[in-house]
């Protein structure tokens, strides 16, 4: 999926159902999330985040912190709590006027509409934390390596970034499943994968929300081309998934 079409459905979950778009649970479908329990979320999160970078004996500056995907302002909202200065970047206009409305820190918050595959409207070297969750899967890996790439310019030397990727697919718990990927090419399962996706939004008339992964060994070689050391990788794979997934810790040498 092309940025602009990416951005056309994006941008369509967030007039439709943005929260549950954000954190797609079953029971939370069709605006049955709860406001405060959704931003609580993000506030766990976030805690949960910086106190393994700090069980890492990794030192984070609070200055300037990027939530990149930041769809409504979940995760942007819960750094902002900790970070003297945080913007949200997203691709869905919707979105942003939403994290806007529900921003409770002022000027000490920014959220900025970006339409383009790369991060230009952000100078070299400027922020101290990067973090994304959820956000890098719904893209084609020549798109999210772009992005990757961007996030190692504009951290600063010693910056830390955390963000999450899927890896690969699992191999299947059946026979039938196991066989059929071990004789189709992966690029024909990838098509065939996309294909009912959009199938399947197009049946119920919903925007495409679809799913890509990079394998860990190519993330940790890209980001060392790029000058950023991996930390650690920590698997954040949900048990409901077929999708084997990492959270990536990473420092800019």
């Amino acid at each position: 999926m092309k940025i602009g079409k990416l951005q056309k459905n994006w941008n369509k979950f967030g007039e439709t159902d943005p929260l549950w778009a954000v954190l797609t649970y079953d029971v939370k479908k069709n605006g049955k999330w709860n406001i405060d329990e959704f931003f609580e979320t993000g506030e766990r999160e976030i805690k949960e985040v910086l106190a393994h970078l700090d069980s890492l004996k990794v030192v984070v500056i609070k200055s300037k912190a990027l939530d990149f995907g930041c769809a409504v302002g979940r995760l942007t909202q819960a750094l902002a709590n900790r970070f003297d200065e945080v913007y949200g970047i997203d691709i869905a206009p919707s979105m942003i006027e939403q994290a806007k409305q529900f921003n409770k820190h002022g000027g000490r918050c920014k959220y900025i509409l970006n339409e383009v595959d790369h991060l230009s409207i952000i100078g070299d070297n400027y922020f101290d934390f990067i973090y994304s969750n959820i956000t890098l899967q719904h893209m084609k890996p020549f798109y999210s390596k772009k992005y990757l790439a961007e996030f190692a310019r504009i951290l600063k030397p010693g910056g830390i970034m955390v963000f999450q990727l899927p890896s690969e697919r699992s191999r299947g718990s059946t026979l039938t499943k196991r066989v059929a990927r071990a004789i189709i090419p992966e690029n024909v399962i990838e098509w065939i994968f996309h294909l009912r996706v959009r199938w399947k939004a197009a049946l119920r008339n919903e925007p495409v929300m679809e799913m890509y992964g990079v394998q860990r060994e190519k993330v940790i070689d890209f980001l060392t081309l790029k000058g950023v050391k991996t930390i650690e990788t920590q698997n954040v794979s949900q048990n409901d998934s077929v999708w084997l997934s990492y959270r990536y810790y990473a420092i800019k040498i």
